[in-house]
């Protein structure tokens, strides 16, 4: 049997570590003005798809919000910035909550209640993959869950083929991948046959080796949290490799190059990559 495929399974059918969560590099922490930028960037797809639904809509129903607030609290977002950021979506439309509203809304309750501000004042952890995994499905309206688990084989292989940014946006090597990255047909339908086959997490590894060029990464991902803090540490191992090439090429000595001239000859051609709290149990669908 595959060593991939038999990690996935032990991923998928035990709890193994999935509670456990990486520990977020100093600089890696999000603050509620670095949410969504770092969500195209670094998020796995089953957080940034939350992220893209939130800021189409400017609402999510409690499983989204339960699992992506668990998610970026994870990431050192403060209870401060988690209320800011949650507000400055939920009022934009002023349908389900006004500006004046907020403090004293459910939603806003809820959010404390992850920090552990009330009902047990017990501090929630983000969930791991295998609950994410094996928890409820989606409803209407609904966007929580594991793409790799939970979406049908065309709705995964149409997001699979949408162009992704590059993990360095802009910048770094970037210049040299291209700034952003598309994956070809074969990746999209390895990651779709892993899902189909039950291999979820298996899938999600392959995502992330597909739209992080050059990665050394080889462990299957137990914890959103784990892919957020490999793809930061991705962006910046290319960077320190392109300041080596960069530092060496400027110590070797150059050569005057050499011209030599052509004459043109006739037809030359050319030539030219959740377990709900039980306080919250009541709270919105």
């Amino acid at each position: 049997i595959n060593a991939e495929y038999m990690g996935d399974h032990m991923v998928n059918h035990h709890d193994v570590q999935s509670t456990q969560i990486e520990e977020i590099a100093p600089g890696s922490h999000l603050d509620r003005r670095s949410v969504h930028e770092a969500a195209q960037l670094h998020f796995p797809l089953c957080m940034r798809h939350l992220d893209e639904r939130l800021l189409e809509s400017h609402h999510l129903k409690f499983q989204g919000r339960f699992q992506y607030g668990t998610f970026l609290k994870s990431l050192g977002l403060s209870l401060e910035d988690s209320l800011e950021f949650w507000k400055s979506e939920f009022t934009q439309s002023g349908k389900k909550v006004t500006q004046d509203g907020w403090n004293k809304s459910r939603y806003a309750y809820s959010i404390r209640h992850q920090y552990g501000e009330e009902g047990k004042r017990q501090s929630l952890s983000g969930m791991g993959c295998t609950k994410i995994i094996t928890g409820p499905g989606q409803g209407p309206d609904q966007y929580h869950g594991c793409p790799f688990r939970h979406w049908s084989e065309s709705q995964l292989r149409k997001e699979l083929s949408r162009p992704r940014p590059h993990p360095s946006g802009a910048r770094g090597e970037a210049a040299v991948f291209g700034a952003r990255i598309e994956l070809p047909s074969t990746q999209i339908e390895d990651c779709v046959k892993k899902a189909k086959d039950g291999f979820h997490t298996a899938a999600c590894h392959q995502y992330f080796v597909s739209t992080h060029p050059g990665t050394a990464e080889q462990s299957l991902f137990s914890h959103p949290t784990s892919y957020y803090t490999a793809s930061r540490r991705y962006v910046e191992e290319m960077a320190q490799k392109a300041q080596q090439g960069s530092e060496a090429q400027r110590q070797t000595p150059q050569e005057p190059a050499t011209i030599t001239y052509i004459s043109p000859t006739p037809n030359a051609s050319s030539e030219s990559t959740l377990p709900t709290p039980a306080t919250e149990a009541s709270i919105d669908q």
